[in-house]
């Protein structure tokens, strides 16, 4: 130990016997009466400890001491370190814990730790299965970096280093890390196996756009194999690529591009052929969808009578360029067009526009059967708009067809009346709230009624705000496979021309888009497509789900995945992330269990988290573990060597033993001793204060 003083402490020492002896010699040669006397020298020491005090000189010591450092031991516990033919299970297990008695005897201190999916604090393999499903090598380096300055003499891993889980071997970074030292298992030889990785494709693509598909193939155990890569839709074999795979994990990849020929959810088979002594051919196929999305929509709209609102619908239709028209209008005795173009054609969505009327509605009340037979086979939706002509009795009619009721109102209703968007707009149409929802009552101009309709069964997205009754303005109905939508007041155009806060330019629009969207099902009542890059997935792989906005001026989203086990629990959530590159939302999560997954997407839109995707991924019992038994020997040497330590084989696992011994540290302790920040200063200072009252009090002085 040795110790430093301030320089005012030096001064300060020689002081106390100079002014002891002062205080001693004044006091006799100044006060010759004995009480007086004491009392000075109580008062005088009292001043100088507070001076003391207020100078607060300081002593340093510095102490030397070793430190025992400590060695981090990692055993790999994943299945493949089972499967090893060389050493075998039982001698693997024999010779670690042998290898750790070594190190103990030696008198090194070790902390042990178990890896494969997650790292956890062990005790060596006498009582631990290797039965761990993926290997997290990742998590060990991550372990070592956190814990290389905590009295880390160095780190010991013994793995075949088949890292499949999490983050890849370092490489990098690792030149301040301490000694890391592995002792490789297995052979370099790999059982031999082809598997598709991952098929790489955009969820959705508008019908006659090409689209291109990637197919990731990896190969162990061969070299300079010839395979062909099939992609086929149903029996039709849409391309074929013959591939060179070179093993050890080499990813090779092949390009489709084709042009899907339906519209729809449209599945497709990739194939790669199978090799002699393949371990496991079920990865060889994959079954991948691409939601094919209409480039054309027809819809019909007749109108009886001339009325404001038939310019508001047409505006709202004309602007969508995937939209194709035809408005027959009715005249006199015909209509604009040949009615007989509307019954040959086959419609997306039929509009009743101030249709029917008493001047056609004989002929329409002939229709009807004709009508229904139609929207039947050619599954076309309606949407009606009644107006001021509307013949009330032949449109119930109408209405009827997809289970719309009128009913005669026991009040009068020929008058205009407030009214609001309820909560099920939110539930329709979670991304179109902006200018509906949001706004106040008074804000939305009021509109006539003279039309009650029975509510049982239909989805009320609007009513009229009348005191003891529940008008609906704006109702949708679904009757599979049909979709109907009405809009009960016949002022739609006086949305466009009120003045106030709500109406603007797009209200129109901000309302009927979406319905004529979801009419036509123009996206599968869908915002986002996602899907999985793969149908089948072994134990410990990583899954990727991938999805894609509807809409090109969709805003970025944040979100998550939600991934539920065969009996519905929760079993994890994962972020999911927007590519401004590839417009593509992408996350990942690992298929921990055998058996379906269910994974639901969840993102956040104005402070509501909504689900806008689910799907069923297929986990296969086999382990991914089991395709990579051999020793990835080249990734773990490089790791040694980066950190000036050792890699040895098994068989040469007490050269690596050599290597680890005793290490200490010469550490320097420095602690100061500061004279106020000791309790005993102060309670001095109190004692001698004390002594003095006291004795001022015996003598008679207080």
């Amino acid at each position: 130990m040795s110790y430093s003083v301030e320089y005012i402490l030096l001064f300060i020492v020689p002081l106390v016997p100079i002014f002891l002896f002062s205080v001693f010699f004044l006091s006799n040669k100044i006060y010759k009466n004995r009480i007086i006397k004491n009392i000075f020298i109580l008062k005088a020491l009292f001043f100088f400890i507070i001076a003391l005090t207020l100078l607060n000189p300081k002593i340093n010591f510095l102490t030397d001491k070793k430190t025992k450092l400590k060695w981090n031991v990692y055993l790999d516990n994943s299945l493949s370190m089972s499967y090893h033919q060389q050493p075998s299970a039982t001698s693997y297990i024999t010779g670690v814990n042998s290898l750790l008695e070594k190190l103990t005897k030696k008198g090194v201190e070790t902390d042990i730790y178990n890896f494969g999916t997650k790292l956890e604090k062990g005790s060596g393999y006498d009582k631990q299965p290797l039965k761990d499903g993926s290997t997290n090598f990742g998590d060990v380096i991550s372990h070592i970096r956190l814990n290389n300055n905590h009295n880390l003499a160095g780190s010991l891993i013994i793995t075949d280093g088949q890292a499949n889980f999490g983050q890849r071997i370092a490489g990098d970074n690792l030149e301040n890390l301490n000694p890391i030292h592995i002792i490789g298992i297995g052979t370099e030889e790999s059982l031999i196996d082809i598997a598709i990785n991952s098929v790489i494709s955009s969820p959705t693509v508008i019908n006659g756009d090409k689209t291109e598909i990637e197919v990731e193939v990896s190969s162990t155990g061969i070299t300079r194999e010839k395979v062909n890569v099939t992609l086929s839709n149903g029996k039709k074999i849409l391309g074929s690529k013959p591939v060179t795979l070179n093993g050890f994990g080499i990813i090779e990849k092949i390009r489709f591009l084709i042009t899907p020929a339906e519209i729809g959810e449209i599945f497709f088979n990739v194939q790669v052929n199978t090799v002699p002594e393949e371990i496991n051919i079920e990865n060889n196929k994959q079954t991948f969808s691409i939601q094919v999305l209409k480039d054309n929509y027809n819809i019909a709209i007749i109108t009886g009578a001339p009325n404001f609102n038939t310019k508001i619908i047409k505006n709202i239709l004309n602007e969508n360029k995937n939209y194709s028209l035809d408005h027959f209008v009715h005249l006199s005795n015909s209509y604009s067009k040949p009615i007989k173009k509307f019954w040959d054609t086959k419609y997306d969505l039929i509009i009743f526009d101030n249709h029917p009327i008493k001047k056609n509605k004989n002929e329409w009340n002939d229709f009807l059967r004709i009508f229904a037979k139609k929207i039947l086979v050619q599954k076309s939706s309606i949407a009606f708009f009644p107006g001021y002509d509307t013949e009330k009795e032949t449109l119930s009619s109408y209405l009827k067809l997809m289970d719309i009721v009128l009913k005669e109102p026991l009040i009068d209703l020929s008058g205009k009346f407030d009214w609001s968007i309820n909560d099920n707009w939110g539930k329709y149409f979670p991304f179109n709230n902006n200018h509906v929802k949001d706004n106040k009552v008074n804000d939305k101009p009021p509109l006539f009624v003279d039309m009650l309709i029975d509510t049982l069964d239909v989805d009320i997205l609007a009513k009229f705000l009348i005191t003891g009754a529940e008008i609906p303005l704006l109702i949708l109905k679904e009757k599979e496979p049909l979709r109907s939508m009405l809009f009960t007041s016949p002022d739609l155009y006086n949305l466009k021309s009120s003045s106030g806060n709500f109406t603007d330019n797009d209200i129109n629009k901000n309302i009927f888009s979406p319905i004529f969207s979801w009419l036509m099902k123009r996206v599968n009542g869908k915002d986002f497509y996602f899907r999985s890059n793969k149908n089948s997935y072994q134990q410990g792989e990583q899954i990727t789900i991938v999805g894609k906005s509807v809409k090109d001026n969709q805003s970025i989203l944040n979100g998550s995945i939600n991934i539920f086990n065969n009996n519905g629990d929760k079993i994890n959530s994962k972020p999911i992330y927007y590519n401004t590159e590839t417009n593509l939302y992408t996350g990942n999560f690992w298929a921990s269990l055998p058996g379906n997954l269910k994974y639901e997407v969840q993102l956040f839109y104005k402070d509501t988290l909504l689900i806008v995707s689910d799907g069923i991924i297929k986990v296969q019992e086999s382990q991914i573990e089991l395709n990579k038994v051999f020793l990835n020997r080249k990734p773990l040497e490089n790791l040694s060597n980066k950190t000036n330590g050792t890699f040895q084989l098994w068989n040469n696992r007490n050269l690596v033993t050599e290597k680890i011994n005793n290490t200490y540290r010469d550490d320097s302790y420095n602690r100061a001793f500061y004279f106020i920040n000791k309790s005993w200063f102060l309670i001095l200072m109190i004692v001698i204060f004390l002594l003095e009252m006291v004795y001022r009090r015996k003598i008679g002085l207080i």
